[in-house]
């Protein structure tokens, strides 16, 4: 009996590595695969354990292409064996996440972190910039006098010191997970990114996260000022009906998708000269004080 399930084993480990783009196209392979495990139990009267160690390989066969249950009925014919018919084979619905089973785990979401006062610095143990799973973000009990949320990591990078104020960067269209930290809420916060539509998405995303928050250098005048700096915007965001953006902050995004100031225009925030990227800064710091 062994031999004969390596033996159906290893056919069908070749039949899938065969064809295996091919799968959902072409679904005889999995009923192959079922009538062969199938004949086997039935030729050699297998009981509870070689049925589950059959439903085991056979899920483990059709983990990345079955998603919803299937009953297949198995005859002497479907399966090329003399056998007894077998009554009906439920799969159950085959779950896709790659981990289960395999006693690993997804990986967290990181958060970058930037805590920009030397104070709030000694409760993380004199980190200034760091990595964490937002679950640990979120019990750090931190407690900033204002936020600043920046899109890209290498203008983060770049920040000097600012007293009470601790930076998020490199967050992108994840930046909703903020609403989870606590301590970054009830405080002044600032959103600075690049000056495109997918900018102003994830604009709209954080102050949804953040209730208050502020945008800075994200205006049609910072637009007209450095219009020069623009690149193209390969393929702009699709989202509509952005309800957490300013009127201004709207009026950008409307200009850009209608070619106001040109096909597709963007200003990477890293292009913008760093005098005025400061100079910003603290003038929307201050007018919070």
């Amino acid at each position: 009996m062994i031999v004969e399930y390596m033996r159906c084993y290893g056919a069908l480990k070749s039949l899938f590595r065969a064809r295996p783009e091919n799968v959902l196209a072409v679904p005889e392979l999995e009923r192959r695969c079922l009538f062969a495990l199938g004949g086997l139990m039935v030729q050699h009267g297998v009981r509870d354990h070689l049925l589950n160690l059959s439903l085991g390989f056979t899920q483990l066969l059709l983990r990345p292409f079955v998603t919803e249950p299937r009953t297949h009925l198995l005859s002497n014919q479907q399966v090329g064996m003399s056998v007894q018919p077998l009554a009906v084979l439920e799969i159950q619905s085959v779950d896709t996440n790659k981990f289960n089973g395999t006693g690993l785990k997804r990986l967290p979401h990181r958060v970058r972190v930037m805590v920009l006062c030397p104070e709030l610095r000694r409760s993380v143990g004199g980190l200034r910039d760091f990595e964490a799973p937002i679950e640990e973000v979120v019990w750090l009990g931190l407690k900033p006098k204002r936020v600043l949320v920046v899109e890209n990591h290498a203008c983060g990078t770049a920040l000097r010191d600012m007293p009470g104020c601790v930076a998020f960067a490199g967050l992108g269209k994840a930046v909703g997970v903020l609403g989870r930290v606590p301590w970054a809420k009830g405080v002044p916060a600032l959103y600075w990114g690049d000056i495109d539509t997918h900018g102003l998405v994830i604009l709209n995303s954080a102050r949804a996260a953040l209730p208050g928050l502020q945008s800075v250098l994200m205006d049609v005048a910072t637009m007209l000022e450095f219009k020069e700096l623009a690149v193209h915007e390969a393929v702009q965001a699709v989202e509509s009906g952005l309800e957490h953006l300013a009127a201004e902050e709207a009026e950008l995004f409307e200009g850009l998708k209608s070619g106001r100031w040109g096909l597709k225009p963007r200003v990477e925030q890293e292009r913008l000269p760093w005098t005025a990227v400061e100079a910003a800064i603290l003038a929307a710091w201050l007018v919070d004080e």
